[in-house]
């Protein structure tokens, strides 16, 4: 994570690697690598999200866009079999929070989810999610990411809007623990602070 730490000091703005020719999604590899080392990141510290990231693949990635995979597990379908409205909201939530990693943001506050669901995804079906950033300004950040079927039809969609707070919460927890406050970690990266 040195590289968002990075990010941080110098007022949030990545580096971005030369697009490869050699890619076969026509991406910006330094963009990819920089948003599954985030994803394995997450994954990592174990948060609400971390046992559907964990199955999440990041394999296309250009500044303001990505694309992932995901096959549905039983673990998140519904009573019916098929993929869980809650947990669909979870994937757009989190793969909208790494598409912005593709414009330099790196943390934030979710303030809105707005979810349309068109098609029900049986279990052991392949999920492609593809996130476009339709806006990324110092304040709010807003992605739509569909989660479409492999024959290309939409399952459902979402809007994510987020406050930018301009750096990760585990940096900024480090600091308020040496201010004397109390954190306490919640979903989503997000970071609640209360004053002894």
């Amino acid at each position: 994570l040195a590289w968002a730490r990075r990010s941080c000091a110098t007022g949030g703005a990545m580096s971005r690697s030369a697009p490869d020719s050699n890619n076969p999604h026509g991406d910006n590899g330094g963009t990819l690598e920089r948003v599954q080392s985030f994803l394995r990141a997450l994954v990592a510290r174990g948060w609400f999200d971390a046992h559907v990231l964990q199955s999440l693949r990041a394999v296309s990635a250009a500044e303001g866009t990505l694309v992932c995979e995901l096959t549905v597990a039983e673990e998140m379908c519904n009573a019916m079999g098929s993929l869980h409205g809650g947990c669909a909201a979870t994937l757009v939530d989190s793969v909208g929070t790494l598409a912005l990693l593709t414009t330099g943001d790196v943390a934030g506050l979710s303030t809105t989810i707005n979810m349309t669901y068109l098609r029900p995804v049986p279990k052991g079906n392949k999920l492609v999610i593809e996130c476009k950033v339709l806006r990324s300004r110092k304040y709010l950040s807003t992605t739509q990411v569909d989660l479409k079927l492999e024959d290309g039809q939409i399952a459902a969609t979402g809007i994510h809007t987020k406050f930018m707070h301009g750096q990760p919460p585990w940096q900024e927890a480090e600091e308020a623990a040496r201010e004397g406050s109390v954190w306490t970690r919640m979903r989503d990266m997000t970071v609640v602070k209360s004053k002894l």
